[in-house]
């Protein structure tokens, strides 16, 4: 992976970071959107579908693997919140094939 490409990979995963945040204390279900994401996107519909792919692997995480009971409450929770968020905003928009980016 070039430097460039690292570059890009972090800020996607710091874009959907900041989306998750802010999806866990809006029960609208809104996209958040900056025309700046665009770059990393291409545009609202390449957000949803990477949002899509980010509840997918969300949805796999083993949390019993950890090493104590503390770790499995804490993360477990945060996946719930995390997933609420997006399952909202995926709710709103629908699937990656038929996405209504005017809600």
């Amino acid at each position: 992976m070039t430097d460039t490409s690292a570059i890009v990979n972090a800020q996607r995963v710091r874009i959907i970071r900041e989306i998750e945040a802010a999806a866990a204390h809006d029960s609208s279900g809104k996209l958040l959107w900056r025309p700046s994401w665009a770059t990393y996107f291409g545009d609202r519909a390449g957000l949803l579908e990477a949002l899509a792919v980010r509840r997918q692997c969300l949805a796999i995480i083993d949390v019993t693997t950890l090493p104590d009971a503390g770790s499995h409450a804490m993360l477990a929770r945060r996946l719930q919140r995390t997933n609420a968020g997006l399952e909202r905003i995926l709710t709103r928009y629908g699937a990656a094939t038929t996405l209504d980016l005017t809600a």
